[in-house]
């Protein structure tokens, strides 16, 4: 029973955590949106660089891993490639997430929202296993010809 407990609390508790780290990552994203998208670029064209290289130093090469090393290049070169001819729709892209960023900032409840449908969604659940045990408690079900996609019962007194 103490180990429900201590799980119990440490969701409770990490409620709260997560709700602080993601206005912290908004208020984050609020202010650099254009940084955190180059950021987010660079670091992939840097972990497949890196990939690239580890493949060619490792010891025992074969010809699929040269291939390995020469695909994580070429998917390098076309990311940077990709990024010259769309740099405006990027920094429209930072615009929209500066935007959105805001829009979170002053409307907060909408945060609110997810966990709200949650509820609403078991609630619904609840209600639906309720009514198929109400119609299993009626009779028992029988098998006949073309009944699909309906069940038939025969009452029971």
């Amino acid at each position: 029973m103490s180990a429900l407990v201590d799980n119990y609390t440490l969701i409770l508790l990490s409620l709260p955590l997560a709700i602080l780290i993601a206005v912290t990552f908004i208020l984050l994203i609020r202010c650099t949106a254009k940084l955190f998208i180059y950021l987010l670029i660079i670091f992939s064209v840097a972990c497949l660089l890196a990939a690239g290289v580890y493949v060619v130093l490792m010891p025992g090469q074969n010809s699929s891993s040269i291939m390995m090393a020469v695909g994580c290049f070429a998917m390098a070169f076309l990311i940077i490639l990709v990024v010259f001819c769309i740099r405006r729709r990027l920094a429209l892209a930072s615009i929209v997430i500066k935007v959105a960023a805001n829009f979170i900032s002053n409307n907060f409840l909408i945060v609110l929202l997810p966990m709200g449908l949650f509820v609403l969604t078991t609630l619904y659940l609840a209600l639906w296993i309720l009514q198929a045990l109400g119609f299993y408690s009626l009779g028992a079900p029988t098998t006949s010809e073309h009944q699909y996609p309906f069940q038939h019962f025969n009452i029971t007194s």
